[in-house]
């Protein structure tokens, strides 16, 4: 355990306790802030050895060459602006590959946490790692949520640094509030941007991150990331959960249904090969 101590629900509303590194004074996050904000820092979650126990592992992924295929469905490359190539940017998922991974997802700090949030158990929905490469491009503002038939709308995602994260290096930054407006964009289960002058009435935020920290979103918050000016890569981990009571645990069907997706998305243009492994 960290140097930060966690209290779980005393009363089934305070969720987390911490002391604050950065301001030296306690901080209080409980249930219905979060409702409010759809957005919230904890910092310390993750022990370091166990950042750096996945770190450790994800190179011999890398290496293999069944990951290094855009035909692998479990990869994801990005497009650097200089040179036009491309490069891996995430791998999707990734716990059947790492232990290191799978036992930072089940951790029992950040379960608790969650649950401390959604006032019941959380279920594991996706889990992503995220390369960034030095001048990967950032993402315009969007929301999280997919129109897709089953999706859970308690849908939260933590995301957990692996290095130092900031603006600089593509960090993300959140409009604060902007959740209740509920969807955004058109329900057809594709991505949409959303045009930033269409968020002037909420406050924009974002988080200096270290790694072991985490910064729990809701899905319909609007997001949105700089690129990765910083020289060198910037690694995070994408976990994604539902409430126990909004479908129970949908990981496996999740990722039938998004794989089938994909294979129809680019069968559209003519392309067969995808596979997942």
């Amino acid at each position: 355990m960290n140097t930060h101590s966690f209290y779980l629900r005393q009363n089934a509303r305070l969720c987390y306790k911490l002391n604050d590194y950065e301001l030296g004074r306690q901080r209080v996050i409980t249930k219905e802030k979060f409702e409010n904000d759809g957005v919230a820092f904890f910092p310390s979650v993750i022990d370091f050895d166990d950042i750096q126990n996945f770190l450790d592992q994800v190179p011999a992924i890398f290496e293999e060459p069944i990951y290094r295929t855009q035909q692998n469905m479990r990869c994801r490359y990005a497009i650097e602006p200089e040179t036009g190539n491309s490069v891996l940017d995430a791998i999707d998922p990734i716990i059947d590959l790492s232990l290191a991974g799978k036992s930072i997802a089940y951790s029992t700090n950040l379960i608790e946490l969650l649950s401390g949030l959604y006032g019941e158990n959380p279920c594991l929905f996706k889990d992503k790692y995220i390369f960034r490469s030095s001048k990967a491009p950032g993402y315009p503002p969007h929301q999280d949520f997919i129109s897709w038939p089953f999706f859970p709308k308690s849908f939260l995602t933590a995301l957990v640094a692996l290095d130092p994260i900031s603006e600089k290096n593509g960090g993300l930054s959140f409009y604060r509030g902007s959740h209740k407006q509920g969807l955004l964009t058109p329900a057809d289960g594709d991505f949409h941007s959303i045009a930033r002058a269409n968020l002037d009435a909420f406050e924009k935020v974002s988080f200096t991150m270290r790694p072991g920290d985490v910064v729990i979103f809701n899905a319909f918050i609007v997001h949105e990331s700089t690129s990765n000016l910083s020289g060198r890569p910037r690694r995070s981990f994408y976990l994604s959960y539902n409430a126990v009571s909004d479908g129970g645990d949908q990981r496996e069907a999740h990722y039938r249904y998004f794989h089938n997706w994909l294979r129809k998305r680019f069968g559209e243009y003519g392309d067969d090969r995808l596979f997942f492994k």
